[in-house]
């Protein structure tokens, strides 16, 4: 995936990427085919290449730029725990509901749980420093498994808890508290 500054392939990928999310609206993301995503956003195929290896690709970037948004003030922080860097990460998904849906009913878990492993991964850096980054990714791999099937029940849900209310349940659990404490 391209990761430069070029303004013209910044456009061009961003181009793609909302072609791509409008097209997966009315068709499966499986029968979406380069050349149509192409022709729709106006970018060449050999730009396509240039700029991602494959469709996955262009999700993930898409993921990347929504996750993103959560993490932006964590270092501005004093103190972060497990609540805010799951909050932090479902505060952008929050807002766009309907991407997650799309994902989902299309397949694409894969890449949901890949990015949220990357961005785990990046936060837990920066606030855990006492573990091996060896343990902590079997840690973090742990956290973006549940994650990634906490999303799929959030987003089918049709009265889904808000994200601070999911990140006290995600934090009860990962400490011990919500199998065992009457009625958290």
């Amino acid at each position: 995936m391209y990761s430069g500054k070029n303004p013209s392939a910044l456009k061009s990928q961003r181009a793609l990427a909302w072609t791509l999310y409008e097209l997966m609206q009315s068709c499966a993301y499986q029968k979406i085919t380069i050349t149509e995503l192409c022709a729709q956003a106006g970018v060449s195929r050999q730009t396509f290449y240039q700029l991602f290896a494959s469709k996955d690709e262009v999700i993930r970037m898409f993921l990347r730029i929504k996750l993103r948004r959560g993490f932006e003030d964590i270092d501005d922080r004093d103190c972060v725990d497990l609540s805010d860097i799951i909050r932090d990460l479902l505060f952008p998904l929050e807002r766009d509901r309907a991407f997650l849906r799309l994902l989902y009913r299309n397949g694409l878990d894969g890449p949901v749980s890949d990015e949220l492993l990357r961005v785990i991964s990046i936060a837990t850096e920066r606030v855990q420093v006492a573990h091996s980054r060896r343990t902590r990714g079997y840690a973090d791999a742990f956290l973006a498994g549940g994650l990634t099937n906490l999303l799929l029940a959030w987003v089918i849900d049709d009265e889904p808890l808000s994200d601070h209310a999911v990140a006290r349940i995600i934090s009860d659990i990962l400490q011990g508290r919500y199998y065992t404490d009457p009625l958290i």
